[in-house]
């Protein structure tokens, strides 16, 4: 950068100037926009990287059913998808996934018809949001054999969770024309 004083030409004007902007003006400018592009094409990367390298989402495994309640030998024909509404073990831990899987409305399903005439899915599914805690992170269901006679039935097994710990359950089910369903339940946790 010079300090030197350039000389007016007749006329009174400096020279290069000329009406608009001047060439300094427009270097600018353009500089601008290339530092604001190369800034924007910055956080964009940035944020591609986050994505691939941290965003991670982790989905939980389902629980770990227990199956040594079914008493079955022998070969036995294909049967369709669904909860085993005979074995009152399976019953109560199919109850126990829709809980913690936040699925009330069928959950409240799994209740016999006294108990659903003392409580209205709204007071189940308030009571359920309460205890959500009991249901998370569950592991596996421990239900190993239960006690039938006639019309009733009790299921006593363990909700073990993933981070340690687990929680007694007790049951007490009853025989209807669909099958078990839970009459009372206690869950503490140990």
């Amino acid at each position: 950068m010079s300090f030197r004083k350039k000389s007016i030409k007749p006329g009174g004007k400096h020279p290069g100037a000329t009406p608009g902007t001047s060439r300094f003006d427009n270097r600018r400018v353009f500089m601008s926009v290339i530092v604001t592009g190369v800034l924007l094409i910055a956080l964009a990367a940035g944020f591609s990287v986050y994505r691939v390298a941290f965003n991670k989402v982790v989905q939980a495994p389902s629980p770990y059913y227990d199956l040594t309640s079914l008493q079955v030998s022998g070969r036995q024909p294909q049967a369709p998808p669904r909860v085993d509404a005979g074995n009152p073990c399976m019953v109560l831990q199919e109850h126990l996934e829709l809980l913690r899987r936040k699925d009330y409305p069928q959950a409240y399903e799994y209740l016999c018809n006294g108990l659903q005439g003392m409580t209205s899915l709204a007071e189940f599914t308030d009571n359920a949001k309460r205890n959500a805690p009991l249901f998370r992170d569950v592991r596996a269901y421990r239900f190993g054999s239960y006690n039938a006679s006639g019309t009733a039935a009790s299921v006593d097994g363990y909700l073990v969770y993933s981070g340690g710990g687990r929680s007694k359950v007790q049951a007490q089910l009853s025989k209807q024309a669909d099958g078990w369903k839970i009459a009372f339940m206690t869950v503490i946790y140990e």
